[in-house]
């Protein structure tokens, strides 16, 4: 048994060396957003900027303020509230005043087979005149050079679509172990430096996924995710579908979302979505959960 016992343990030992190994390699492999330098191919294309929001009043101001704060000179902004019931509607009509950039949408009602996030980015993209459409939340806030960094890249790169993992803070110590662990399990399944390449891979992120407005638009746009829970990442997935370019960077020191307050808060907002991350395949989240089971129970 003992014999047994080494062997296993070694095994999980070299596995584990491995498996961090290349998601450090992998990391490393992202480009960082704050390296590129605004560089523009002719005259800045249009961009639109949709965000949605749903009970969001504690935090849709600081968010709002530092996207009417963005210094890009061909700017669209539209504001979705998406049948909110606190003061998120009174704020988004106060903070329209005086910035002509800024369109605010009400939303009232939520028509059968949509998700009401879907729906609402949905109606912004009917009303959103940019070359390029960047679809957030409004919880997220960003440095007034944002903008004009991911255009230069995306041009340079000839992108159709460009993620960016936001900089996310935390006050709690187990919540920060948590993100971490979150974070590598998303790493591990969706590998984001790969997706690039015409494989398997793909990727988006709900608080900066960037699209060309022509190859959304081929690709179906939200109307083809209607019910799509983790309408970030399959967004992704239908412009990889679709044969469009992909990448994702790093938007540490230029994007940031409190995502959560605390652990309790991410356990409580994860049980929407983590069973839609295995496409709702009981076999995907068994065979995750043994292999986590090997990883983190049998080691102690």
């Amino acid at each position: 048994m003992a014999n047994v016992n080494f062997w296993l343990s070694l095994g999980v030992f070299i596995a584990a060396c491995a498996i961090f190994l290349e998601i450090a390699l992998g990391h490393r492999k992202l480009k960082r957003l704050i390296d590129i330098t605004p560089a523009f191919f002719g005259d800045p294309p249009r961009v639109s900027i949709i965000l949605t929001a749903l009970n969001e009043a504690a935090t849709i101001e600081p968010a709002l303020r530092s996207v009417l704060s963005l210094n890009y000179p061909n700017l669209e902004i539209i504001a979705i509230n998406d049948r909110s019931t606190d003061d998120t509607p009174a704020i988004l009509d106060r903070l329209r005043e005086g910035h002509a950039a800024l369109k605010v949408v009400h939303i009232s009602d939520l028509p059968t087979g949509w998700l009401g996030k879907n729906h609402a980015l949905h109606q912004g993209s009917k009303l959103a005149t940019g070359d390029y459409l960047i679809f957030t939340d409004a919880d997220v806030v960003f440095d007034p050079t944002v903008i004009a960094r991911a255009v230069t890249y995306c041009q340079q790169n000839e992108l159709h679509h460009l993620a960016i993992f936001p900089e996310v803070p935390t006050k709690e110590n187990l919540f920060a172990a948590l993100l971490l662990r979150f974070q590598f399990s998303l790493f591990l399944q969706y590998k984001p430096w790969k997706v690039r390449a015409p494989n398997k891979y793909f990727t988006g992120i709900g608080a900066f996924n960037m699209v060309r407005s022509r190859e959304y638009r081929e690709a179906g746009g939200h109307e083809a995710l209607r019910m799509d829970v983790i309408d970030d990442l399959v967004l992704g997935k239908i412009m990889k579908a679709h044969g469009f370019t992909q990448e994702a960077m790093v938007g540490a020191g230029l994007i940031s979302v409190a995502w959560y307050e605390s652990s309790r808060e991410m356990f409580k907002g994860l049980r929407k979505n983590i069973f839609a991350a295995f496409d709702y395949k009981l076999s995907k989240l068994a065979a995750l959960s043994v292999f986590f089971a090997i990883f983190t129970l049998w080691p102690w």
